[in-house]
């Protein structure tokens, strides 16, 4: 079963405030959320499968 992250959890993951995160997903450089009620989540396998390929690119 897939687990979503809170944007809370998505910005400690990266070091980075929420706006940081909302501007990314507005250029298209992250992955898009998903909406529960008012809430936004990322499934957690989604930001991995990002982290991976961010540092394949280091």
């Amino acid at each position: 079963m897939t687990r979503f992250l809170r944007l809370r959890d998505v910005c400690e993951i990266f070091g980075v405030s929420r706006f940081t995160i909302r501007n990314w997903v507005e250029k298209g450089t992250f992955p898009q959320p998903i909406r529960k009620g008012l809430f936004l989540r990322w499934p957690e396998d989604e930001i991995e499968r990002l982290i991976e390929r961010l540092k394949d690119r280091r």
